[in-house]
């Protein structure tokens, strides 16, 4: 059962029937509905794809429902996707290799 498969502050990636790709935080799964936390959708930039906000007139720390009857396929996101989302969401940046050379050591 779907609803027992993922729990709260798992990070999953849905896709939806309107095509779109979310990964977002696990709130509450019912069983008709995901309540999720920080949704984030894969878009296409000059420089690649990204991660960018689901709602975009969504204040970011509200939770959103998602319907079961939108939603074609959940599963857990892969270590990359969960890495790069949690990256996203936090508050603290982690340097790029770039950045860590550039960065005076004693």
């Amino acid at each position: 059962m779907i609803v027992n498969k993922y729990k709260k502050d798992d990070i999953i990636t849905l896709k939806l029937v309107s095509s779109e790709e979310v990964i977002t935080k696990v709130v509450e799964a019912s069983e008709d509905s995901f309540t999720v936390s920080k949704p984030l959708m894969l878009i296409h930039t000059p420089k690649g794809v990204a991660m960018s906000q689901f709602l975009m007139m969504q204040d970011i720390d509200d939770t959103i429902v998602l319907p079961m009857s939108q939603i074609v396929a959940v599963t857990k996101a892969n270590s990359v996707a969960s890495s790069q989302y949690s990256q996203t969401i936090s508050s603290i940046k982690v340097p790029t290799p770039e950045e860590k050379s550039s960065i005076i050591q004693s």
